[in-house]
């Protein structure tokens, strides 16, 4: 596998960008957070990722989307589901904190016992879904059986990737919340921010979104920070 060191910044930047350009159509969320658990692994030289979100009929995560270099592997990731009873201490760096959190071997673990065994995790990148201090889940990543030390470098390409992810959630829910309530979609731009609890805060200063009513799709005008 090739190390993320050796990565350079337009092939980081590259893998993001087709990230964000997905963006321009967010009524294909599941689409956008498969290619996201595909994409980002490589990126920080691991080859397992997945998201897991709120279960809105329980307090508990479930993994909605997962990706390994194994299916049957993958299938069992997807089956996965942490109560938030067992995940107390991670859920107050991720959730309340909103940070990132980094699992290593032979440290006090966050997870359940039966997850870092089946698993087989021997350490991990955990990093909340966030969106106007709203956590709607967390990405984990990591490679089972290996000891790997991620980078401040790699934490920060997570966190961009994890940004976008929860935009899409956030934004779609809202306007197919509103669709499944009035029988149409908001009639302009203006209408989506009045779903929104506050103004969005974009990567880019003075950056917008366009919106178009026919479909529900919303854009960034500006989608790659790295145009900024």
């Amino acid at each position: 596998m090739l190390d993320s060191q050796e990565l350079g910044e337009e092939q980081i930047l590259a893998a993001l960008m087709g990230i964000t350009e997905m963006m321009g159509d967010l009524t294909d969320l599941d689409e956008l957070l498969e290619t996201i658990v595909r994409i980002a692994p490589r990126l920080v030289s691991v080859n397992r990722c997945a998201i897991f979100l709120r279960n809105p009929r329980a307090p508990e995560f479930r993994v909605a989307h997962a990706f390994s270099p194994s299916p049957a592997a993958t299938e069992t990731m997807l089956r996965l589901s942490i109560p938030q009873a067992e995940m107390e201490r991670l859920a107050h760096k991720l959730i309340r904190q909103r940070v990132p959190v980094l699992l290593r071997e032979a440290r006090e673990s966050f997870l359940p016992a039966t997850i870092l065994e089946t698993l087989k995790i021997r350490s991990m990148l955990l990093v909340p879904l966030e969106y106007q201090e709203q956590v709607m889940g967390f990405m984990t990543l990591d490679e089972p059986g290996k000891d790997h030390v991620f980078t401040s470098r790699e934490v920060n390409v997570v966190q961009a990737i994890a940004s976008h992810a929860a935009v899409a959630l956030v934004h779609t829910r809202l306007v197919d919340a509103y669709r499944a309530q009035n029988d149409t979609w908001p009639a302009d731009r203006d209408a989506v921010l009045a779903l929104l609890a506050s103004p969005p805060r974009f990567q880019c200063a003075g950056n917008d979104f366009d919106y178009d009513p026919a479909s529900g799709a919303l854009s960034l005008r500006v989608a790659d920070a790295g145009r900024c």
